[in-house]
């Protein structure tokens, strides 16, 4: 990104071919290839100084009893001994498509963000320095943002009620 930060963007998807009526059934890892380069990659940023921004769309870890299985990487310990060997300020994840930040005990600290697409609808803004990261969630409500038409759409109809009743 710049001489001071590095950002590492890695698809952590694994797609089953196993049909779903519900969400997709997806779980998710990082392959030999992706964890060789994702390896050099933190090589050279501690060579050059650079602290580390890691992107991916599975959860480093299990940020709550309920929602876990098949939204946390398969491999996660493996990755998450990896990262906590070189100069990674932050993860950030969204697989679990709920707000939420873990920090101070775990090795490398995450946040996760909440989805357009359900209750609570939100966006993170990220400031960085040389020498901080700061982190700070805002909240929308999406209606605010529609069109008369779109609100009109079996998609958006109801959007905030229905999807409050669901989460």
């Amino acid at each position: 990104m710049n001489p001071h930060w590095r950002l590492l963007l890695l698809d952590s998807n694994l797609y089953s071919s196993q049909f779903s009526y519900t969400h997709p059934m997806t779980s998710g890892g990082i392959g030999d290839g992706e964890r060789r380069w994702l390896s050099q990659e933190l090589v050279e940023a501690k060579r050059l100084g650079q602290d580390v921004l890691f992107f991916i769309h599975h959860n480093l870890y299990s940020h709550n009893s309920v929602v876990h299985d098949g939204f946390k990487l398969n491999n996660a310990g493996e990755i998450v001994q990896l990262l906590s060997q070189y100069p990674v300020r932050c993860a950030f994840s969204c697989h679990i498509h709920a707000q939420h930040i873990m920090s101070g005990w775990v090795p490398v600290p995450e946040v996760v963000s909440s989805c357009f697409a359900e209750s609570d609808q939100g966006y993170g803004v990220v400031e960085l320095t040389a020498n901080s990261l700061s982190y700070r969630r805002h909240a929308f409500d999406i209606d605010n943002f529609l069109t008369v038409e779109e609100k009109k759409l079996p998609a958006f109809c109801g959007f905030s009620r229905l999807s409050e009743g669901s989460f």
